[in-house]
């Protein structure tokens, strides 16, 4: 999926995204609005979040490299941070599988 088709997604259907990418089981409920679920995968996929200045919004940003060095980097801004973290990271395990 694009940036575009994840923008699209709500809250709850990104958080079945990474549950079945994580296989965290049928009883976990993984949550994006968590802090507790979503603060080890921003912290273990290093992806930045940082407020925009003089916005309402905030700036997720994460980086992949394939086995030949090549970089791709992702960004998305929106008003909650660990939704556009969740989307960064998204984009990020779809570019993984890609290359």
């Amino acid at each position: 999926m694009n940036k575009e088709d994840l923008d699209k997604l709500s809250d709850g259907e990104l958080s079945q995204l990474i549950t079945n990418l994580n296989d965290y089981g049928a009883f976990y409920h993984f949550d994006i609005n968590n802090w507790a679920d979503m603060g080890p995968l921003i912290y273990e996929s290093l992806i930045e979040t940082a407020p925009l200045a003089n916005s309402d919004k905030w700036k997720a940003t994460g980086v992949t490299f394939s086995k030949r060095g090549e970089r791709a980097t992702f960004t998305v801004h929106h008003e909650n941070p660990l939704r556009a973290a969740a989307i960064v990271y998204l984009l990020m395990q779809n570019d993984s599988h890609e290359r």
